[in-house]
């Protein structure tokens, strides 16, 4: 067997590859693999939400002691959703270093939850009163790399539509 590694850094977002080489012996890799993947919003990967799959913020300042029970009644009463709709819940304390999401994978409910070590989360302002904003995956995940969604500029180009996002 032999171990390979291209990099002689680590990092938390490291990877293990094993494959054979051209002569019949294993090769072991190790480094970080994976493009952009592997830094902003990594984890999301490991879900495979599909388009269909709307993402919702909460607009005001989540309790984070809530469990199962308190973000379902959450979904339910303030956002007006169904939690077990498949959709992506995401909440917030007031620092804005700790955030969860609630979602249903047609098996149980799950929420996951974020601690930063440093710094805050750029959390999107909502329009005039709104309890709820609206996210793409792909700003989910920017949300989720550290980047502040308020600096960025949506281009315009073509994104098909199936439904009218509430």
């Amino acid at each position: 067997m032999t171990i390979q590694s291209p990099s002689h850094r680590t990092s938390s977002n490291s990877s293990i590859a094993y494959g054979y080489g051209g002569t019949g012996t294993a090769t072991v890799r190790t480094g970080n693999y994976g493009g952009i993947g592997a830094t902003a919003g990594a984890g999301l990967m490991m879900f495979a939400w599909g388009p269909a799959a709307w993402i919702y913020l909460a607009a005001g300042v989540t309790d984070m002691r809530k469990g199962f029970e308190g973000l379902y009644g959450l979904v339910r009463d303030s956002l007006q959703c169904e939690a077990l709709s498949g959709h992506i819940f995401v909440f917030s304390n007031r620092q804005r270093n700790r955030l969860k999401l609630l979602f249903w994978d047609n098996t149980g409910l799950w929420v996951c939850s974020k601690r930063l070590e440093k710094g805050l989360v750029g959390w999107p302002a909502p329009v005039s009163g709104q309890a709820k904003v609206v996210l793409s995956h792909d700003e989910l995940a920017l949300l989720l790399g550290g980047i502040d969604l308020e600096g960025t500029k949506r281009r315009r180009w073509y994104q098909a539509h199936t439904a009218a996002r509430q």
